[in-house]
Formats: structure tokens, sequence, C-alpha cells
């Protein structure tokens, strides 16, 4: 079912999440639904969770790939996951409303955010140009921001080379 609502908020946006729209995309009752997600607010929840989770683990992967810079272990997971980058805008963008409903849910964004933003500060990121940082919650929101960024990139231009977004979205 989770597959469903992932369908309808990136080909249609998240102001289109119905439990009427999802229990018809995953051909169940509504009711089944609303029992599943326990109400709209946490349906949209699991989108924050499957939108931002990724960044999460790509940097509890990072030990393994020492090789790999801050800015490929953050956009690694756009990459792999072509809906990926287009699901982080629509959350983005239903987010950035802040008005009604949506408040609520960006209130949660932010509580997500801070709890990400605190995770990947605790990381030691190995070949990182961020290094000269010397807070660590910098740092995280910089490499918070490139995941963004590039979804966003990567959003309209799936095509987009790694090379090519590393320059649109960090500079030459």
């Amino acid at each position: 079912m989770l597959k469903a609502v992932r369908d309808i908020a990136t080909r249609d946006g998240m102001g289109h999440l119905s439990a009427r729209h999802v229990a018809e995309e995953a051909d169940v009752g509504a009711s089944t639904v609303s029992a599943k997600f326990s109400g709209m607010f946490k349906l949209r929840a699991k989108l924050i969770e499957a939108a931002f989770g990724p960044l999460i683990h790509a940097f509890e992967l990072a030990d393994n790939n020492a090789g790999l810079s801050a800015f490929e272990i953050a956009t690694a997971p756009l990459r792999a996951e072509a809906s990926l980058p287009v699901l982080v805008t629509q959350v983005a963008a239903y987010i950035g409303l802040r008005d009604g409903e949506q408040r609520a849910f960006a209130l949660l964004l932010d509580r997500s955010w801070r709890i990400a933003r605190d995770h990947i500060a605790s990381f030691e990121i190995p070949n990182s140009q961020l290094r000269h940082f010397d807070d660590a919650g910098a740092v995280a929101d910089r490499i918070m921001s490139w995941y963004f960024a590039a979804a966003l990139q990567l959003a309209r231009n799936p095509n987009v080379t790694p090379d090519q977004l590393q320059k649109i979205v960090r500079g030459p």
C-alpha cells in the first residue's frame, strides 16, 4: 500500500493523497487504508520517512565506502532510485506551503530534519571537502541541502551525470 501512496505522491503530488485515491491505486477499500495508516497524517509521515530515510541510511553505509565524498554519499540514494528525487521534491513542495494541514506536516518534517541532522552529524565523513567546518551540525546542514538540491535537479533531468550534478549543486 505504501507503493500506492508513493506512486500518487510522485505522479500527482502530495495534495492528491486521500484514502479514496490510495484505495483505488492499491485496489483495496478506503477503510483498509485508514486502518493501515491510522489517518492521512500518519500516511504522509511515512512519506517523509520514505523521502529522507535513504539519506540517513547512506551515511550509515559510509564506513563501507571510504572512497566516496560526502556529496557522493548524500546523492547516491537519489541516483539509485528513479522515483526518489521526485518524491523528495513533492514532499518538500507540499511542506513549503506551511498552511493548515501542511503546517502540522511541516512541523513533523522540521523534527525529522533535526533528527536526521543530528544523526548525520555523528558520522566521521571521509574524503569530505567539509572538513574545514568546526561544527558538525553545519556539515550536516550542508549535506542535507545538497540532498534537496540534487533531488530537484534529478527530478527535472534524471539523465544528468554525477559530475554535472555536482557542478550544478555545489558549483564549479
